[in-house]
């Protein structure tokens, strides 16, 4: 059968000339991948939602048009439709959306987001501190401590 004479063209078996050849595809003129304007092909869904969102649109407003960045336009008109709107949910959204991003200004920690942010190191200097300060607490003298020493 190695012979291409005794080899039978047929139902199933292509010329052994047009056969594909080990390694290659059988798509030799697949379709090529379409670059994105930085180079790469975006790999996954974040990348892609990304890459678009670092893009500039036009958008009418009225009687006028402006540029602007996709996430920028989504969060205006989000909040001019909370505005505008009767819905309840939507405007808690909206303060919601606000009160994350700080927009109102900075707050204070609450006791629970403060004691959160602490570090095992941060605990331990708590307590030495704590330590050190108990003589005052318990309305004792701290030199007589040392005297006692």
């Amino acid at each position: 059968m190695d012979d291409p004479e005794d080899y039978e063209v047929g139902y199933k078996k292509p010329p052994k000339h047009s056969q594909f050849k080990p390694g290659e595809s059988g798509r030799s003129r697949a379709r090529k991948q379409i670059l994105q304007g930085d180079g790469k092909i975006p790999r996954t869904l974040n990348e892609v939602v990304r890459q678009v969102a670092r893009k500039t649109v036009r958008v009418k407003e009225g009687d006028s048009v402006r540029d602007g960045d996709i996430p920028t336009l989504i969060v205006e008109r989000f909040l001019k439709n909370a505005l505008s709107s009767n819905n309840p949910r939507m405007i808690k959204a909206a303060l919601d959306l606000l009160s994350d991003a700080e927009a109102f200004g900075e707050r204070p920690m609450t006791h629970d987001e403060l004691v959160r942010t602490l570090t095992r190191e941060d605990i331990n200097e708590i307590d030495e501190i704590r330590g050190l300060l108990a003589p005052y607490y318990n309305c004792e003298d701290p030199s007589s401590d040392e005297a006692d020493k």
